[in-house]
């Protein structure tokens, strides 16, 4: 799938990580936030004339709304400059140019998404990938690929750091201020890493040179760095409390090991649960929680794993080697989330690089065959397949991951995909090939098992899989009589060590 749109999906939800401050805080008092010094002359919202004599009482309603909402949008611009200051002492680097700040509408921001998904995702290459996704089951059903990530745009962008144009725009204002400065403080991390790592060419990949699963790992480093600073900042203006300082040990752990431990199913269930917080959030950030019910989770879940997962991550290799240590993993990044996902085992104490596979040349025996797609899921995405089908411990089916690949063929119509997964022990191998063909009764209520692992299809297709030792390879939706074959010449597949 093209995956330059939606590493500016992560980029552009600044929503995500202020949200999941509200659910931390929802189980506890706020905390009273200290509004930072204003510089002087700070702007002023656009005078509004009164209602004519006469207007309606919604008239006049709408005209003090409007007026509200220009006052805090102009507050929180003004803000900009000391919150960004206050981002750089915890970050420990110096600002080295004034950050630009504007707020962008909602008509402007859609026109933008209009421009850079027609630009990235071509509609057939984005149709390819849905076809390629759905057969193998990380996509439910068919979707249109391009309206649903721009539609999650949309609702869950709150702000976003434009590295191109470097310059930080605020998209929704909620009404709650400490809110609206975790926002920014969010996202003038970014602008201020942009300055020292250069962010566009670290995440973005016109080229199409890194998988899906790196590209998500260095997401996880550039979000999880910029959540960790915003619970830093958060820290700081509420309570005056530095969580990096060794005596606040514990405070820190805590903060970082909530957000770990969230998903968008925790923050979906804190709103309903806690009316009070979703009622501070304005309107635009409770449209932002009930959008998510739409996304699938193959788009939401890496989304907010970036914040989780890349939030526990970056403070585990801050704590082992302070920020310098944060610094190379631009300069050296990580080269899968599973390294994210246990930082301590897999990437601070030693990295466990991945294995790179190679499918063979497209096989012979699918004739007329069209290629669709090829990527590697890794562990975090990988997890969503299990969750998609009915898995009550997901992310424990996809432990030990050690690398895979697949390709999705059209042939004669129909999507025949194929896929090499390789595992740090049999025991890893075989739990997931265990917990893969427990997912086939759900995928597929009905058809006929052939045998263990196989399952016959009414079209006269199978989706079958096969274990030998470490790896376990699939084939899903090619005809009975070419699985066999398929899965030998998946076994053809080369290896090299990353690194």
């Amino acid at each position: 799938m093209n995956r330059r749109i939606l590493a500016r999906l992560a980029r552009a939800s600044a929503s995500v990580p202020a949200l999941l401050f509200s659910v931390a805080t929802a189980c506890g008092p706020a905390p009273t936030v200290r509004t930072p010094d204003l510089p002087r002359d700070p702007p002023q919202p656009p005078s509004i004339a009164p209602a004519a004599s006469g207007a309606s009482a919604s008239t006049a309603a709408a005209d003090k709304e409007a007026l509200e909402h220009a006052s805090r949008v102009a507050a929180a611009l003004a803000r900009v400059p000391v919150i960004a200051q206050t981002v750089a002492e915890i970050r420990q680097l110096a600002l080295k140019r004034p950050i630009p700040a504007a707020v962008q509408s909602q008509d402007d921001f859609r026109a933008f998404l209009d421009k850079e998904v027609a630009k990235e995702m071509p509609p057939e290459k984005s149709a390819a990938s849905v076809r390629a996704l759905v057969r193998l089951g990380f996509l439910k059903q068919s979707i249109d690929l391009n309206k649903t990530v721009e539609d999650a745009m949309l609702s869950q962008a709150g702000a976003y750091y434009d590295p191109q144009t470097k310059k930080f725009y605020l998209v929704i204002v909620p009404e709650d201020e400490s809110m609206l400065d975790v926002m920014s403080a969010h996202e003038l991390t970014h602008a201020l890493d942009d300055e020292y790592f250069d962010l566009d060419a670290y995440t973005d990949d016109p080229k199409h040179l890194m998988s899906n699963d790196v590209q998500q790992a260095r997401r996880m480093v550039a979000e999880g760095e910029a959540t960790l600073v915003m619970l830093a900042y958060q820290a700081k203006v509420a309570a005056q409390q530095d969580i990096f300082d060794p005596r606040n040990r514990a405070v820190e752990k805590t903060m970082v090991s909530m957000f770990a431990q969230l998903d968008s199913e925790a923050l979906a269930k804190a709103a309903t649960d806690n009316p009070g917080m979703v009622s501070q959030m304005g309107p635009s950030m409770k449209a932002s929680i009930d959008a998510m019910t739409t996304i699938p989770p193959f788009i939401l879940d890496p989304l907010f794993g970036a914040y989780t997962k890349g939030c526990a991550a970056v403070a585990a290799v801050r704590d082992a080697g302070g920020w310098d240590a944060v610094a190379k993993l631009y300069a050296d990044p990580p080269e899968s989330t599973e390294q994210l996902l246990h930082p301590l085992e897999k990437l601070v104490q030693k990295r466990d690089h991945p294995v790179i596979l190679t499918l063979p040349p497209a096989p012979k025996l699918l004739a007329g065959l069209t290629p669709l797609d090829t990527d590697v899921i890794g562990e975090m995405t990988m997890a969503v397949y299990f969750k998609n089908w009915g898995s009550s411990h997901p992310t424990r089916e996809v432990l030990g991951w050690g690398g895979d690949r697949y390709a999705a063929y059209d042939v004669g119509g129909k999507v025949v995909a194929v896929w090499f997964t390789t595992w740090d022990t049999v025991e890893d191998a075989t739990r997931f090939a265990k917990a893969y063909d427990a997912t086939l009764g759900v995928r597929f209520p009905g058809e006929k098992h052939a045998s263990a692992g196989s399952v016959v299809h009414g079209d006269g297709t199978v989706t079958t899989f096969t274990r030998t030792g470490k790896d376990v390879v699939i084939v899903d939706g090619a005809r009975e009589a070419d699985a066999h074959g398929l899965l030998n010449w998946l076994a053809k597949s080369t290896r090299t060590q990353a690194k």
